[in-house]
C-alpha cells in the first residue's frame, strides 16, 4: 500500500478503488513490478505515480482470483481527461487481462477460463 500527501490509512479488500487492474494469469511478480514502472509511472520516473493517484495497492494472486493485480484510487479532484488517458494506457498493455472501474477488489467474481 502506498499513499501520497496524507496520513496513512488502513485499506481493506472491501474498500472501493477507482481502478482494479488484473494482469494475465501466469504473470510473475517481477513482471508486475515492470508493469508498475513502465505503465503506471510517469515517463522517466519509474518509482513515482501520477499526482492524481491517491492510493496504490498491489494485490497478490490470493487476493485477486489467482491474478497479480493493482488497485488504484484517484483523488476526487483528478482531471477526468488525465484519468481517462491513464486508464486507456493501462488497458492497452499486453500484460493486462481486465480493468475494473469503481469497484472493491473483493467484489470481483472469478471469471471462467477464456472469458475477458
Amino acid at each position: 500500500m502506498a499513499w501520497r500527501h496524507e496520513q496513512r490509512t488502513r485499506t481493506t479488500l472491501s474498500d472501493k478503488a477507482s481502478v482494479v487492474v488484473y494482469l494475465r494469469r501466469g504473470t510473475t511478480e517481477q513482471q508486475l513490478e515492470e508493469f508498475r514502472s513502465s505503465v503506471l509511472a510517469p515517463p522517466g520516473r519509474k518509482y513515482d505515480l501520477p499526482q492524481f493517484v491517491r492510493l496504490y495497492w498491489r494485490l497478490g494472486p490470493d487476493q485477486a482470483n489467482g491474478h497479480w493485480a493493482v488497485a488504484l484510487t484517484f483523488f476526487e479532484h483528478a482531471s477526468p481527461r488525465d484519468v481517462t488517458a491513464y486508464v486507456e494506457k493501462i488497458r492497452r498493455d499486453s500484460r493486462v487481462e481486465n480493468v475494473y472501474l469503481d469497484i472493491a477488489p473483493n467484489a470481483i467474481q472469478p471469471q471462467p477460463s477464456g472469458i475477458r
